[in-house]
């Protein structure tokens, strides 16, 4: 898959920036199946915000919100999360819950790889839910880049039974990047 990101090099730029020179307000709204974006549409546009700017909590999904942040807390620069959110009705797709990390380099890249990938062996697998580190492409109209993103992938096309083994599967997985969290202070 190959997600595409404008400007996604002065993104990584500004990341640390506690004062990104920024200060506009963008609308942020949630809409009735839980979207977090410019409209609150399952396909609506958003901003990419940085820790450094107002919005960037409040424009997280309550339910990949803590998440986000210990990735963030971890050295990481997130550029795409989702809660997960059921379809529109019957036979309709949902979508399941991601979080999308751009890594600064090849370094950045091989040990975010391998801190995610040494909880996620730890983990009890759940038949509904598969948690999994994706290499992707990344790209703007400029550039290519590789993306890591850590997905909790549904194996059922049943939204009631993904969201109920989401959620032990999503536990397990923050409590162990805390611990590592932990370990690197």
């Amino acid at each position: 898959m190959v997600n595409e990101l404008k400007g996604m090099r002065a993104l990584l730029q500004r990341w640390d920036e506690e004062d990104v020179g920024d200060d506009r307000i963008y609308p942020v709204f949630r809409g009735r199946r839980g979207h977090v974006n410019i409209d609150g549409s399952p396909d609506g546009p958003s901003v990419t915000f940085t820790p450094g700017q107002p919005q960037f909590e409040e424009a997280l999904e309550p339910g990949v919100r803590d998440l986000v942040l210990t990735l963030v807390a971890l050295g990481g620069v997130t550029y795409s999360s989702c809660e997960g959110h059921p379809g529109d009705g019957p036979g309709t797709t949902f979508s399941g819950r991601h979080v999308g990390l751009l890594p600064r380099g090849p370094e950045q890249e091989r040990q975010l790889s391998e801190l995610i990938s040494s909880v996620l062996s730890g983990l009890d697998h759940s038949p509904t839910v598969v948690v999994e580190l994706r290499k992707e492409q990344l790209r703007d109209a400029e550039d290519i880049l590789y993306s890591l993103d850590l997905c909790f992938r549904p194996t059922t096309d049943d939204w009631a039974r993904y969201s109920r083994a989401l959620e032990p599967a999503y536990e397990a997985v923050l409590d162990g990047l805390r611990q590592q969290l932990g370990l690197l202070r």
